[in-house]
C-alpha cells in the first residue's frame, strides 16, 4: 500500500482548503479557516459540540485543524517527516513566547498514510507524542490520513467534483467512459491535465537505489543514456535512439501480417520491438530511462500545437526537456516522431 495517494496531485494551499471543506460537512458550518501565513498552529477552527468522531462519542470545545501536505520529493521517509511535523507542533504549543493555546481537539490532517504497526508505527508513535507532552489531548488528538481523506470524499461526492485534479486514473478512465457520447472536449481537458500534473511529478530522479540521501535533481539535468547489448541480434548501442525508433512506429496488430518465423525475427528486432526487456542490476538506471522516455513524449505533447491555455510552469518544463534533448541525446527530429503517439 503506497503511503501518500494522488493527494499529491495538490499543492499546500489547495490540500488545505479541501480538508477545511470536508471538515464543514464532518464538524458542522461554525468551522472557520484562515489566510496562508503564521496560523497559531490551526489552519482550521471550530468551538462547540460535534458528531465525531461518531453520533455516540461527540467532543466538544475548542477544535484545532492542522494541514501537513507532503510532496513526494520533499523527503525520503514520509513517515518520520510527518512525526518531525507533529514535534515541531508540540514544541511551539510548550514554547510561551508563541502565544499559542492548547486545543480541547486537535486534528492533524495529511495527504500520508501513517503507518498502522502497533507501537512502532507512525500511528501510535504520534499519538504517544501528545500524549507524553500533553495528557489532556491523549483521547482528543486524531490524524486524517491519506485514505481517511479519500473516504471522506466518497462520503460527500460533490465536494470531490470540486477538486478533480486530485483524481486517480481510475477515476479519470471512468469519466471519460461516462462523458464520451458527447463530451470529447472534456476528455481532452482530464488527459491534457494528467499530462501536465505527471510532467511535474515525475520531473525529479529516483536515485534512492542508488544511495542518494540528498534533493533529488531534474531527470532532464541528470539523464545520460546507457549502451545496452542485444546479444539475440548481435547488436549493441544507446538505449533512448533505438527505443524511441520503435515506440514511432505503429504496433496495431495487423491479422495481415505474415506470421513466420522469418518475419517474427525481424518484428522483433529492437529498433521494432512492440516490447523492450531492461535487465540490470539495481541503482543502473532501467528506472531512469523508463521515466525520462515519458517525460520527453509529455514534453513533445505540450510544446504541440494542439495543446493550448499550458501553464507556465509546465511550459517551462517541456522547453527545458526538449532542450536537453535536442541538444545531449538523439536529436529533435525523434521526439517529433513521438506525437504520433498523441
Amino acid at each position: 500500500m503506497p503511503d501518500s495517494y494522488d493527494l499529491t496531485q495538490l499543492d499546500p494551499n489547495t490540500f488545505e482548503h479541501l480538508v477545511n471543506h470536508l471538515a464543514l460537512r464532518a464538524l458542522g458550518l461554525g468551522l472557520t479557516g484562515f489566510s496562508p501565513g503564521s496560523d497559531g498552529g490551526r489552519d482550521g477552527y471550530f468551538e462547540g459540540e460535534a458528531p465525531y468522531p461518531s453520533e455516540t462519542d461527540r467532543w466538544s470545545g475548542c477544535w484545532y485543524l492542522q494541514s501537513k501536505f507532503h510532496k513526494p520529493n520533499l523527503s525520503r521517509d514520509s513517515q518520520k517527516w510527518l512525526l518531525s511535523q507533529i514535534r515541531a507542533e508540540l514544541k511551539e504549543f510548550k514554547n510561551p513566547e508563541s502565544g499559542r493555546k492548547l486545543p480541547d481537539n486537535w486534528i492533524v490532517a495529511t495527504n500520508i498514510d501513517p503507518s498502522g504497526t502497533p507501537e512502532t508505527g507512525a500511528f501510535d508513535k504520534a499519538r504517544e507524542l501528545v500524549a507524553n507532552e500533553f495528557p489532556e489531548l491523549k483521547d482528543n488528538f486524531h490524524i486524517w490520513g491519506g485514505r481517511k481523506i479519500l473516504d471522506l470524499l466518497i462520503l460527500n461526492p460533490e465536494i470531490s467534483d470540486h477538486y478533480r485534479h486530485f483524481l486517480t486514473p481510475g477515476n479519470i478512465l471512468t469519466e471519460i467512459y461516462n462523458q464520451l457520447k458527447d463530451a470529447q472536449v472534456e476528455a481532452r481537458t482530464i488527459l491534457r491535465f494528467l499530462i501536465l500534473s505527471q510532467l511535474d511529478d515525475q520531473q525529479y530522479t529516483k536515485l534512492e537505489q542508488a544511495g542518494s540521501a540528498g534533493e533529488s535533481p531534474g531527470i532532464h539535468q541528470l539523464f545520460v543514456d546507457l549502451p545496452f547489448r542485444c546479444d539475440e541480434y548481435n547488436f549493441q548501442g544507446l538505449v533512448m535512439p533505438w527505443l524511441v525508433k520503435t515506440s514511432a512506429r505503429c504496433h496495431l496488430i495487423d491479422e495481415q501480417q505474415p506470421d513466420t518465423k522469418e518475419w517474427q525475427i525481424w518484428n522483433k528486432h529492437p529498433s521494432r520491438a512492440r516490447v523492450w526487456f531492461i535487465k540490470g542490476g539495481p541503482g543502473q538506471g532501467k528506472s531512469t530511462i523508463t521515466q525520462f522516455f515519458c517525460q520527453i513524449q509529455r514534453a513533445a505533447l505540450i510544446v504541440n500545437k494542439d495543446i493550448s491555455q499550458v501553464p507556465p510552469k509546465q511550459k517551462t518544463l517541456a522547453a527545458e526537456i526538449r532542450k536537453a534533448t535536442e541538444k545531449n541525446f538523439f536529436g529533435l527530429q525523434y521526439l517529433e516522431y513521438l506525437l504520433i503517439l498523441s
